[in-house]
């Protein structure tokens, strides 16, 4: 099994279980999957789509840099 140091901590010990990526453990496999950041998607993603898209898949991070989702809620604004 490869792992991948988290980019969300870079090496430093303040990890903690909430972390998406690697729930604690500092590193983390590129080939589990987790699901979209954005409230109503259902997406799943491989973690290394997840740290490249900035947690969304792709249209989902369409909508956000299109301000088609609400930037504190994840919502889709109609």
């Amino acid at each position: 099994m490869t792992t991948i140091e988290c980019p969300n901590h870079a090496g430093s010990l303040d990890c903690n279980p909430f972390c998406e990526l690697c729930e604690g453990n500092q590193e983390y496999n590129p080939n589990d999957m987790v699901k979209c950041q954005a409230a109503e998607c259902i997406e799943m993603l491989d973690k290394e789509t997840y740290v490249e898209e900035l947690g969304f898949c792709i249209d989902c991070q369409n909508a956000y840099f299109n301000d088609e989702l609400d930037y504190a809620t994840l919502e889709r604004i109609n």
